[in-house]
């Protein structure tokens, strides 16, 4: 109604958004929530009567700033219960400078007193950006709209349950990045080769197929396209990146990539990260050892073999020169 939408106006509401960084309630009913409405609109894309093969693309915009969970899903999560991220002392003082920054400008529309312009000179100022119960009510919400996601994505799998479609259909879960969500003092995407942005979740569900079972294989979305056209029976026209992950179906233990370049500027293995950050402080994260990346090994002499060769691997794959800047 015009009442409820004119609550976004209320100068309450707009304090809110300011004060807890985007992460409120929805203050509209749950069925005009964006994901509510591409949830139900995906279910009456499937009760449809198929005739033929089809592929649907079902792309929800949660987990995503601002976590704006609608009532039922808003308090479904305690503040209180959040386990934060585990941080490392000092841990800004041994990054690229780059992350200062990403701190200092925090995100669009908040007030202009987040941006501290003695972020630069003083890195310790940059622990305490956000009071700690902001950050949990931050994460608790977002655990609510990844609970109204994964409810959406039920609904699915009942209606292809409920028009048989399930026992014929491969279902694909998957994201196109994560989010930093307090890791490394870090807030909301980009900026950043952290796992926690670019490490996502990959779930399959195919018929008849094993439940459980787990691939800690090297795998990259470029991998999808090839796999889907694979399943499709139609040949690989060879002008793809990725290759398809069928193989990995029955054999999970078998290497289909012994490394991965992300972006334009890092290179992962099983074991190892390196990401070269043009004018700024190269990282090199052994990722067996330290999942979390909190340990920033570039430029400790034991470690230089295995820098200088992970860095040469992304020049060459990106047409870099030593000394680029």
């Amino acid at each position: 109604t015009t009442e409820e939408i004119t609550t976004w106006e209320r100068e309450d509401l707009a304090e809110q958004y300011r004060k807890h960084y985007g992460a409120i309630r929805f203050p509209l009913d749950e069925q005009f929530y964006i994901d509510t409405y591409i949830g139900r609109r995906a279910v009456d894309y499937l009760r449809r009567e198929r005739q033929r093969p089809f592929f649907l693309w079902v792309s929800f915009c949660s987990p995503h700033h601002p976590w704006d969970p609608p009532a039922r899903y808003d308090e479904m999560y305690d503040p209180a219960d959040v386990v934060l991220p585990e941080r490392r002392p000092r841990e800004l003082h041994h990054k690229p400078r780059r992350q200062l920054e990403k701190l200092q400008f925090l995100g669009p529309g908040l007030p202009d007193t987040t941006r501290d312009e003695g972020l630069y000179v003083a890195p310790d100022r940059a622990y305490d950006k956000i009071p700690e119960a902001v950050q949990r009510k931050m994460i608790a919400r977002y655990y609510g709209t990844i609970t109204l996601v994964d409810d959406r994505i039920g609904d699915m799998l009942a209606a292809l349950e409920q028009t048989g479609l399930a026992a014929n259909t491969v279902v694909i879960f998957t994201s196109d990045h994560g989010d930093h969500l307090g890791e490394h003092h870090l807030w909301f995407k980009g900026g950043t080769m952290y796992e926690c942005l670019v490490r996502v979740p990959l779930v399959l569900r195919l018929p008849g197929g094993e439940a459980g079972r787990d691939c800690r294989e090297l795998i990259s979305l470029f991998d999808l396209a090839p796999t889907f056209l694979e399943w499709a029976g139609v040949p690989d026209p060879g002008a793809f990146d990725g290759v398809s992950i069928a193989p990995l179906i029955d054999r999970p233990e078998e290497a289909i990539h012994a490394e991965l370049f992300i972006g334009r500027q890092a290179v992962v293995t099983k074991e190892w990260k390196f990401v070269w950050n043009q004018g700024d402080l190269p990282e090199l994260y052994h990722l067996a050892q330290d999942p979390r990346e909190l340990v920033n090994l570039s430029g400790d002499p034991d470690y230089a073999e295995v820098e200088a060769r992970l860095r040469e691997r992304v020049f060459e794959r990106f047409g870099l020169k030593a000394g680029s800047q």
